[in-house]
């Protein structure tokens, strides 16, 4: 049951890819697609995983931690 440890807006991920990622990781790999498939490729799978987290209420930040690595991977790809 979700609402047994505390539900949070959607925003909660949001804020915390910017604050352990910084926010020019996070619009490098967001835009890494625009320019590199392959980036794209290592990005579809924290798109995947944000996306199922995003549909449940409950929130904590360990659940992100499986997508920094595309992110990180997808920002220096941009780069």
């Amino acid at each position: 049951d979700d609402q047994l440890y505390g539900v949070e807006p959607a925003s909660y991920y949001a804020k915390n890819l910017v604050l352990n990622l910084t926010p020019f990781v996070v619009v490098a790999a967001l835009v890494a697609p625009l320019t590199n498939l392959f980036a794209a490729r290592q990005l579809a799978p924290a798109i995947v995983w944000l996306a199922t987290l995003l549909a449940r209420p409950h929130k904590e930040e360990r659940f992100t931690y499986p997508a920094y690595a595309s992110f990180i991977v997808a920002a220096a790809i941009s780069i």
